[in-house]
């Protein structure tokens, strides 16, 4: 089996710094990817996913949204009718009816 070796014009920062296992003073090109791998879990950012009726009067009647992101959401629904999700700080606001769980703001009434 024939190896490849990334040469100094393909050479990325990642690459360059796998002095561990080089050939004839380059890494090779199956230790960049299993690097990269590896490295893979530590790049990826932590998403919060809910899944939440959304209503707003004049726009959105009843559209089942799909919410995720860096930080927790929650589904709520407000005094005035309108519904869909947001940032659980927002949740200890008067007239903010929160809940946890997916579609659980589809009957919630504050």
């Amino acid at each position: 089996m024939v190896e490849t070796s990334v040469t100094a014009k393909d050479k990325s920062p990642l690459c360059s710094l796998l002095l561990f296992s080089q050939t004839e003073g380059k890494p090779t090109m199956k230790t960049c990817m299993l690097m990269l791998l590896l490295l893979l879990p530590l790049c990826t950012v932590q998403q919060h996913p809910i899944e939440c009726y959304g209503h707003d009067f004049p726009f959105i009647i009843y559209q089942r949204l799909n919410c995720d992101g860096k930080v927790q959401q929650a589904c709520y629904t407000r005094k005035s009718g309108e519904k869909g999700c947001t940032r659980l700080d927002n949740c200890s606001r008067e007239g903010w009816n929160c809940c946890y769980t997916n579609l659980c703001n589809a009957r919630v009434t504050p």
